[in-house]
Protein backbone atom coordinates (compact mmCIF):
# COMPACT_ATOMS: atom_id res chain seq x y z
CA UNK A 1 0.00 0.00 0.00
CA UNK A 2 1.50 3.72 -0.90
CA UNK A 3 0.67 6.32 1.26
CA UNK A 4 1.30 9.91 0.92
CA UNK A 5 0.96 12.37 3.80
CA UNK A 6 1.39 15.85 5.05
CA UNK A 7 -0.72 19.35 5.08
CA UNK A 8 -1.36 20.60 1.74
CA UNK A 9 -0.17 18.12 -0.30
CA UNK A 10 -1.31 18.35 -3.83
CA UNK A 11 -0.11 15.41 -5.67
CA UNK A 12 -0.60 14.51 -9.27
CA UNK A 13 -0.26 10.87 -10.39
CA UNK A 14 -0.44 9.42 -13.95
CA UNK A 15 -0.73 5.49 -14.40
CA UNK A 16 2.21 4.69 -15.93
CA UNK A 17 2.41 1.90 -18.53
CA UNK A 18 2.06 -1.43 -17.14
CA UNK A 19 4.04 -3.07 -18.98
CA UNK A 20 7.24 -1.00 -17.82
CA UNK A 21 7.31 -2.00 -13.68
CA UNK A 22 5.67 -1.03 -10.97
CA UNK A 23 6.04 2.97 -11.37
CA UNK A 24 3.28 5.76 -11.51
CA UNK A 25 4.31 9.23 -12.84
CA UNK A 26 4.56 11.98 -10.19
CA UNK A 27 4.69 16.05 -10.63
CA UNK A 28 7.04 17.26 -7.93
CA UNK A 29 5.29 18.27 -4.88
CA UNK A 30 5.08 18.36 -1.00
CA UNK A 31 4.57 15.29 0.56
CA UNK A 32 6.08 12.26 2.36
CA UNK A 33 6.33 8.70 0.78
CA UNK A 34 6.12 5.30 2.62
CA UNK A 35 5.85 1.89 2.54
CA UNK A 36 8.98 1.89 0.88
CA UNK A 37 8.19 4.00 -2.17
CA UNK A 38 10.86 6.22 -3.43
CA UNK A 39 10.76 8.68 -6.40
CA UNK A 40 13.45 7.68 -9.13
CA UNK A 41 14.33 9.14 -12.64
CA UNK A 42 13.02 7.63 -15.62
CA UNK A 43 12.44 9.45 -18.89
CA UNK A 44 9.23 8.06 -20.20
CA UNK A 45 7.39 9.61 -17.08
CA UNK A 46 5.89 12.99 -17.05
CA UNK A 47 8.00 15.46 -15.50
CA UNK A 48 11.05 12.64 -15.37
CA UNK A 49 10.19 11.40 -12.16
CA UNK A 50 7.58 8.32 -11.28
CA UNK A 51 7.06 6.68 -7.64
CA UNK A 52 8.57 3.61 -7.42
CA UNK A 53 6.56 0.87 -5.17
CA UNK A 54 8.33 -0.66 -2.58
CA UNK A 55 8.22 -3.54 -0.17
CA UNK A 56 5.99 -2.23 1.90
CA UNK A 57 8.35 -2.10 5.10
CA UNK A 58 8.12 0.91 6.43
CA UNK A 59 5.52 3.08 7.64
CA UNK A 60 3.98 6.42 8.15
CA UNK A 61 2.37 7.43 11.64
CA UNK A 62 1.48 4.00 12.60
CA UNK A 63 -0.21 3.01 9.13
CA UNK A 64 -0.37 -0.30 8.92
CA UNK A 65 2.18 -1.78 6.58
CA UNK A 66 0.39 -4.54 5.09
CA UNK A 67 -2.76 -5.34 3.37
CA UNK A 68 -5.19 -7.00 6.01
CA UNK A 69 -5.67 -10.54 5.16
CA UNK A 70 -9.68 -10.39 4.38
CA UNK A 71 -12.46 -12.41 6.26
CA UNK A 72 -13.03 -15.44 5.33
CA UNK A 73 -16.79 -15.56 3.36
CA UNK A 74 -19.42 -17.95 3.42
CA UNK A 75 -19.55 -19.81 -0.05
CA UNK A 76 -19.30 -23.97 -0.02
CA UNK A 77 -16.84 -25.96 0.77
CA UNK A 78 -15.69 -27.35 -2.34
CA UNK A 79 -15.95 -31.33 -2.84
CA UNK A 80 -13.77 -33.37 -0.94
CA UNK A 81 -12.05 -35.30 -3.69
CA UNK A 82 -12.73 -35.24 -7.10
CA UNK A 83 -14.87 -38.81 -6.90
CA UNK A 84 -18.10 -38.07 -8.40
CA UNK A 85 -21.46 -38.71 -6.77
CA UNK A 86 -24.58 -39.15 -8.30
CA UNK A 87 -28.22 -40.97 -8.06
CA UNK A 88 -29.98 -43.02 -10.52
CA UNK A 89 -32.96 -42.17 -11.69
CA UNK A 90 -36.12 -43.69 -11.01
CA UNK A 91 -39.71 -42.04 -9.42
CA UNK A 92 -39.26 -39.13 -11.73
CA UNK A 93 -41.70 -36.46 -10.04
CA UNK A 94 -42.24 -33.33 -11.82
CA UNK A 95 -39.14 -31.43 -11.76
CA UNK A 96 -36.46 -33.80 -11.42
CA UNK A 97 -33.19 -31.41 -12.27
CA UNK A 98 -33.31 -28.18 -9.37
CA UNK A 99 -34.62 -30.62 -6.97
CA UNK A 100 -31.53 -33.43 -7.58
CA UNK A 101 -28.81 -30.82 -7.57
CA UNK A 102 -28.97 -30.06 -3.81
CA UNK A 103 -27.50 -33.59 -3.60
CA UNK A 104 -25.34 -34.34 -6.70
CA UNK A 105 -24.09 -32.71 -9.64
CA UNK A 106 -24.61 -35.91 -11.74
CA UNK A 107 -27.54 -38.34 -12.56
CA UNK A 108 -27.67 -42.09 -14.19
CA UNK A 109 -30.02 -42.49 -16.75
CA UNK A 110 -30.99 -44.08 -19.32
CA UNK A 111 -32.88 -41.07 -21.49
CA UNK A 112 -34.60 -43.07 -23.73
CA UNK A 113 -36.74 -45.25 -21.87
CA UNK A 114 -37.87 -42.28 -19.57
CA UNK A 115 -38.49 -39.92 -23.03
CA UNK A 116 -36.20 -37.45 -21.20
CA UNK A 117 -33.99 -34.39 -22.74
CA UNK A 118 -30.34 -33.96 -21.31
CA UNK A 119 -31.40 -30.46 -20.59
CA UNK A 120 -33.98 -31.61 -17.83
CA UNK A 121 -30.88 -32.40 -15.75
CA UNK A 122 -28.25 -30.35 -17.48
CA UNK A 123 -30.14 -27.29 -17.51
CA UNK A 124 -29.17 -27.22 -13.49
CA UNK A 125 -25.84 -27.87 -13.75
CA UNK A 126 -26.39 -31.84 -12.87
CA UNK A 127 -24.38 -34.18 -15.98
CA UNK A 128 -25.94 -37.55 -17.12
CA UNK A 129 -24.64 -40.94 -17.70
CA UNK A 130 -26.25 -42.14 -19.83
CA UNK A 131 -26.97 -45.57 -19.66
CA UNK A 132 -28.08 -47.47 -23.28
CA UNK A 133 -29.67 -50.21 -21.59
CA UNK A 134 -31.51 -52.27 -23.97
CA UNK A 135 -34.22 -54.03 -25.36
CA UNK A 136 -33.33 -56.83 -23.37
CA UNK A 137 -33.53 -60.01 -24.89
CA UNK A 138 -33.43 -63.37 -22.85
CA UNK A 139 -31.31 -64.94 -25.44
CA UNK A 140 -28.87 -63.30 -24.61
CA UNK A 141 -26.84 -60.55 -26.05
CA UNK A 142 -26.83 -62.27 -28.97
CA UNK A 143 -30.24 -61.48 -29.56
CA UNK A 144 -29.73 -57.42 -30.24
CA UNK A 145 -28.57 -58.99 -33.54
CA UNK A 146 -25.80 -56.19 -35.22
CA UNK A 147 -23.17 -54.60 -32.83
CA UNK A 148 -22.61 -52.56 -35.44
CA UNK A 149 -26.18 -51.96 -35.99
CA UNK A 150 -26.35 -51.46 -32.35
CA UNK A 151 -23.82 -49.31 -31.59
CA UNK A 152 -25.49 -46.85 -34.45
CA UNK A 153 -28.84 -46.79 -33.11
CA UNK A 154 -27.00 -46.00 -29.46
CA UNK A 155 -25.33 -43.03 -30.72
CA UNK A 156 -28.62 -42.30 -32.32
CA UNK A 157 -30.07 -42.41 -28.72
CA UNK A 158 -27.46 -40.42 -26.99
CA UNK A 159 -27.92 -37.45 -30.02
CA UNK A 160 -31.72 -37.42 -29.96
CA UNK A 161 -31.27 -36.88 -26.53
CA UNK A 162 -29.67 -33.81 -26.60
CA UNK A 163 -26.11 -35.72 -25.24
CA UNK A 164 -23.24 -33.72 -26.13
CA UNK A 165 -19.71 -35.57 -24.17
CA UNK A 166 -19.32 -32.38 -22.17
CA UNK A 167 -23.10 -32.68 -21.29
CA UNK A 168 -22.94 -36.72 -21.03
CA UNK A 169 -19.51 -37.41 -20.22
CA UNK A 170 -20.13 -41.37 -19.49
CA UNK A 171 -21.76 -43.84 -21.51
CA UNK A 172 -22.86 -47.52 -20.10
CA UNK A 173 -22.79 -49.94 -22.87
CA UNK A 174 -25.45 -52.28 -21.59
CA UNK A 175 -27.06 -53.08 -17.99
CA UNK A 176 -25.78 -55.94 -15.93
CA UNK A 177 -25.20 -58.64 -18.86
CA UNK A 178 -23.95 -60.70 -16.95
CA UNK A 179 -27.60 -61.01 -14.94
CA UNK A 180 -29.95 -63.96 -16.46
CA UNK A 181 -32.82 -61.74 -14.75
CA UNK A 182 -32.09 -59.55 -18.13
CA UNK A 183 -30.87 -61.74 -20.34
CA UNK A 184 -32.12 -65.47 -19.95
CA UNK A 185 -30.92 -68.30 -18.24
CA UNK A 186 -27.47 -68.77 -20.13
CA UNK A 187 -26.52 -64.59 -19.34
CA UNK A 188 -23.05 -65.75 -17.62
CA UNK A 189 -21.33 -67.52 -19.95
CA UNK A 190 -18.44 -67.27 -22.32
CA UNK A 191 -20.86 -66.98 -25.04
CA UNK A 192 -22.71 -64.33 -23.92
CA UNK A 193 -19.64 -62.38 -22.89
CA UNK A 194 -18.28 -62.56 -26.33
CA UNK A 195 -21.50 -61.23 -27.73
CA UNK A 196 -20.95 -58.38 -24.97
CA UNK A 197 -17.17 -57.82 -26.42
CA UNK A 198 -18.52 -57.24 -29.56
CA UNK A 199 -20.94 -54.42 -29.12
CA UNK A 200 -18.64 -53.28 -26.53
CA UNK A 201 -16.00 -52.53 -29.72
CA UNK A 202 -18.53 -51.58 -32.20
CA UNK A 203 -20.40 -48.62 -29.51
CA UNK A 204 -16.21 -47.38 -29.26
CA UNK A 205 -15.55 -46.89 -32.55
CA UNK A 206 -19.10 -45.55 -33.67
CA UNK A 207 -18.75 -42.82 -30.67
CA UNK A 208 -14.81 -42.25 -31.77
CA UNK A 209 -15.80 -41.53 -35.35
CA UNK A 210 -18.23 -39.08 -34.14
CA UNK A 211 -16.40 -37.32 -31.15
CA UNK A 212 -13.20 -37.78 -31.82
CA UNK A 213 -10.72 -37.16 -28.92
CA UNK A 214 -13.58 -35.80 -27.02
CA UNK A 215 -15.77 -38.68 -27.30
CA UNK A 216 -17.33 -39.72 -23.79
CA UNK A 217 -15.88 -42.54 -21.71
CA UNK A 218 -16.81 -45.99 -22.19
CA UNK A 219 -18.03 -48.10 -19.64
CA UNK A 220 -18.05 -51.64 -19.67
CA UNK A 221 -19.68 -53.98 -16.61
CA UNK A 222 -17.22 -55.82 -14.88
CA UNK A 223 -19.27 -57.75 -12.31
CA UNK A 224 -22.05 -58.17 -14.67
CA UNK A 225 -24.57 -57.28 -12.21
CA UNK A 226 -23.55 -59.88 -10.00
CA UNK A 227 -22.52 -58.69 -6.40
CA UNK A 228 -20.88 -61.58 -4.70
CA UNK A 229 -17.07 -60.24 -6.10
CA UNK A 230 -16.28 -63.83 -8.18
CA UNK A 231 -14.87 -61.84 -10.89
CA UNK A 232 -16.46 -64.25 -13.33
CA UNK A 233 -18.35 -61.94 -15.81
CA UNK A 234 -14.98 -59.72 -16.22
CA UNK A 235 -12.76 -63.21 -16.58
CA UNK A 236 -15.60 -64.06 -19.10
CA UNK A 237 -14.75 -60.83 -20.79
CA UNK A 238 -11.08 -61.09 -21.23
CA UNK A 239 -11.42 -64.87 -22.02
CA UNK A 240 -13.40 -63.91 -24.70
CA UNK A 241 -10.89 -60.94 -26.57
CA UNK A 242 -7.60 -60.03 -24.59
CA UNK A 243 -7.59 -56.82 -26.05
CA UNK A 244 -11.04 -55.55 -24.67
CA UNK A 245 -9.16 -53.45 -22.29
CA UNK A 246 -8.51 -51.25 -25.30
CA UNK A 247 -12.22 -50.12 -26.00
CA UNK A 248 -12.98 -49.14 -22.59
CA UNK A 249 -12.23 -46.06 -19.90
CA UNK A 250 -13.47 -47.83 -16.75
CA UNK A 251 -15.48 -50.82 -15.39
CA UNK A 252 -18.85 -50.59 -13.23
CA UNK A 253 -19.72 -53.01 -10.56
CA UNK A 254 -23.20 -52.83 -8.44
CA UNK A 255 -21.98 -54.67 -5.00
CA UNK A 256 -25.26 -54.33 -3.45
CA UNK A 257 -25.61 -56.89 -0.21
CA UNK A 258 -29.20 -57.36 0.38
CA UNK A 259 -28.95 -59.67 3.14
CA UNK A 260 -26.92 -57.88 5.42
CA UNK A 261 -26.75 -54.13 7.36
CA UNK A 262 -23.58 -53.54 6.04
CA UNK A 263 -22.67 -50.51 3.87
CA UNK A 264 -22.31 -52.70 0.31
CA UNK A 265 -20.18 -55.86 -0.30
CA UNK A 266 -16.96 -53.71 -0.77
CA UNK A 267 -14.89 -57.26 -1.51
CA UNK A 268 -16.98 -56.76 -5.03
CA UNK A 269 -15.25 -53.38 -5.34
CA UNK A 270 -11.55 -54.48 -4.32
CA UNK A 271 -11.75 -57.27 -6.62
CA UNK A 272 -12.95 -56.12 -9.44
CA UNK A 273 -10.06 -53.36 -9.35
CA UNK A 274 -7.20 -55.96 -8.66
CA UNK A 275 -8.76 -58.56 -11.55
CA UNK A 276 -9.34 -55.79 -14.08
CA UNK A 277 -6.09 -54.04 -13.18
CA UNK A 278 -4.36 -58.10 -13.58
CA UNK A 279 -6.42 -58.95 -16.82
CA UNK A 280 -5.79 -55.60 -18.75
CA UNK A 281 -2.39 -55.01 -17.48
CA UNK A 282 -2.91 -51.24 -16.57
CA UNK A 283 -5.18 -49.43 -13.81
CA UNK A 284 -8.60 -49.29 -14.96
CA UNK A 285 -10.68 -46.95 -12.61
CA UNK A 286 -14.18 -48.28 -11.07
CA UNK A 287 -17.27 -46.73 -11.65
CA UNK A 288 -19.89 -47.78 -9.17
CA UNK A 289 -23.20 -47.13 -10.50
CA UNK A 290 -25.70 -48.86 -8.70
CA UNK A 291 -25.63 -49.39 -5.33
CA UNK A 292 -28.55 -48.85 -2.72
CA UNK A 293 -30.08 -49.58 0.56
CA UNK A 294 -34.34 -50.11 0.58
CA UNK A 295 -36.05 -48.12 3.68
CA UNK A 296 -39.29 -50.63 2.82
CA UNK A 297 -39.47 -53.65 0.72
CA UNK A 298 -42.77 -54.03 -1.40
CA UNK A 299 -45.05 -56.50 -0.52
CA UNK A 300 -44.17 -59.01 -3.31
CA UNK A 301 -40.82 -58.91 -2.30
CA UNK A 302 -41.35 -59.50 1.02
CA UNK A 303 -43.83 -62.52 0.24
CA UNK A 304 -41.08 -63.61 -2.22
CA UNK A 305 -38.23 -63.55 0.49
CA UNK A 306 -36.09 -61.80 -2.08
CA UNK A 307 -34.35 -59.65 0.37
CA UNK A 308 -34.57 -61.25 3.69
CA UNK A 309 -33.35 -57.93 5.68
CA UNK A 310 -34.47 -56.72 9.57
CA UNK A 311 -36.11 -54.28 10.62
CA UNK A 312 -32.93 -52.27 11.56
CA UNK A 313 -32.22 -52.37 7.92
CA UNK A 314 -35.41 -51.06 7.17
CA UNK A 315 -34.51 -47.33 9.15
CA UNK A 316 -34.35 -44.02 7.16
CA UNK A 317 -30.93 -42.92 9.57
CA UNK A 318 -29.42 -46.22 8.55
CA UNK A 319 -29.95 -45.92 5.09
CA UNK A 320 -28.35 -42.35 5.62
CA UNK A 321 -25.83 -43.66 7.39
CA UNK A 322 -24.80 -46.36 4.69
CA UNK A 323 -24.60 -44.15 1.77
CA UNK A 324 -22.91 -41.43 4.10
CA UNK A 325 -20.25 -43.95 5.03
CA UNK A 326 -20.09 -46.28 1.56
CA UNK A 327 -19.19 -42.69 -0.21
CA UNK A 328 -16.45 -41.97 2.30
CA UNK A 329 -14.93 -45.47 2.19
CA UNK A 330 -15.36 -45.33 -1.74
CA UNK A 331 -12.84 -41.93 -1.75
CA UNK A 332 -10.72 -43.58 0.31
CA UNK A 333 -9.63 -46.00 -2.18
CA UNK A 334 -8.40 -43.92 -5.28
CA UNK A 335 -9.46 -45.45 -7.72
CA UNK A 336 -13.09 -45.46 -7.62
CA UNK A 337 -14.24 -42.22 -10.03
CA UNK A 338 -17.35 -42.84 -9.29
CA UNK A 339 -20.36 -43.77 -7.06
CA UNK A 340 -24.19 -43.73 -8.33
CA UNK A 341 -26.58 -44.22 -5.44
CA UNK A 342 -30.03 -46.19 -6.86
CA UNK A 343 -31.98 -43.93 -6.24
CA UNK A 344 -33.46 -40.66 -6.67
CA UNK A 345 -37.13 -41.09 -5.74
CA UNK A 346 -39.64 -44.29 -4.01
CA UNK A 347 -41.25 -46.22 -6.40
CA UNK A 348 -43.16 -48.63 -5.16
CA UNK A 349 -44.46 -49.40 -8.12
CA UNK A 350 -41.39 -50.66 -9.93
CA UNK A 351 -37.88 -50.79 -7.74
CA UNK A 352 -39.25 -50.21 -4.28
CA UNK A 353 -38.22 -47.90 -1.46
CA UNK A 354 -34.41 -46.81 -2.28
CA UNK A 355 -35.03 -43.37 -3.14
CA UNK A 356 -33.33 -40.67 -1.25
CA UNK A 357 -37.00 -39.29 -1.48
CA UNK A 358 -40.41 -40.49 -0.43
CA UNK A 359 -42.74 -40.31 -2.88
CA UNK A 360 -44.26 -37.21 -2.40
CA UNK A 361 -40.54 -35.65 -2.85
CA UNK A 362 -40.06 -35.26 0.62
CA UNK A 363 -36.51 -35.91 1.66
CA UNK A 364 -35.26 -39.10 3.73
CA UNK A 365 -32.26 -38.14 6.17
CA UNK A 366 -29.98 -39.74 3.26
CA UNK A 367 -30.35 -36.64 1.20
CA UNK A 368 -28.51 -34.37 3.16
CA UNK A 369 -25.99 -37.28 4.37
CA UNK A 370 -25.34 -37.50 0.40
CA UNK A 371 -24.45 -33.60 -0.02
CA UNK A 372 -22.37 -33.82 3.10
CA UNK A 373 -20.15 -36.11 1.54
CA UNK A 374 -19.53 -34.01 -1.79
CA UNK A 375 -18.96 -30.74 0.52
CA UNK A 376 -16.56 -32.55 2.54
CA UNK A 377 -19.19 -31.92 5.50
CA UNK A 378 -19.57 -34.50 8.89
CA UNK A 379 -21.59 -36.74 8.52
CA UNK A 380 -25.27 -35.59 9.60
CA UNK A 381 -27.61 -38.62 9.67
CA UNK A 382 -29.39 -39.09 12.70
Amino acid sequence: MLTFSGVGVALLMIAYAATSGSFLSILPAKGILCDGASVVQNSSAIGGSAVKFGAGSTSCGGAPTSTPTPAPTATPAPPASGMILGLNLNGLGSNPGPDMVGAVKYVRADLKSWGLNASTFTNSGIKVDDLLQGPYSTSGIAGLGSATTWANTALGWYQSGGCTPSLCPMIEVLNEPGGHWFWGNNAMTLSNAQAYDSVLIATYNTFKAAYGASMPKVLASFDGGMSDGSGGWGGYMWQANSSIGNYIDGITVHPYDQTSTSIGNTTNVTNSHSQAQSLSGRNIPVYITEIGYETTPTASETAAGVKPITQTQLSVSLQCNNIYNFAKWAQGLGYVNAVMFFDYRDDTSDDGTYGVEYSDGSHKPSYAGLAAVALGQPNPCP
